[in-house]
């Protein structure tokens, strides 16, 4: 198939929902297309630690990665589109780890 295909609009985004007493760590894409830049930022669009804009590759199974390092507990996450390309997404891995 040809995955999940969004975007088009600077800005455009895939949200990571918060769960409560865990933060995101990890998001894992294959796919994409050339010329895409993806960041991952918090709801109201500031920029984590690790998730700092990037090119995906524009191979059919380029794998991006973000290790994402200081994200909060119980907070809602971003994969936001740094440009007017439509993204094609294949495989999308995310982790969350418990904080307690």
């Amino acid at each position: 198939g040809q995955g999940l295909r969004y975007g088009g609009t600077v800005g455009d985004y895939l949200s990571f929902p918060a769960l409560e007493d865990y933060r995101l760590t990890y998001i894992k894409i294959r796919g994409g297309n050339q010329s895409v830049y993806y960041s991952v930022k918090d709801s109201s669009g500031t920029e984590t630690k690790g998730g700092e804009e990037r090119k995906i590759g524009s191979a059919y199974d380029s794998i991006t990665e973000f290790n994402l390092t200081e994200t909060s507990v119980n907070t809602e996450y971003r994969l936001v589109l740094g440009t007017t390309k439509q993204s094609a997404i294949r495989e999308m891995w995310i982790t969350y780890e418990l904080v307690k």
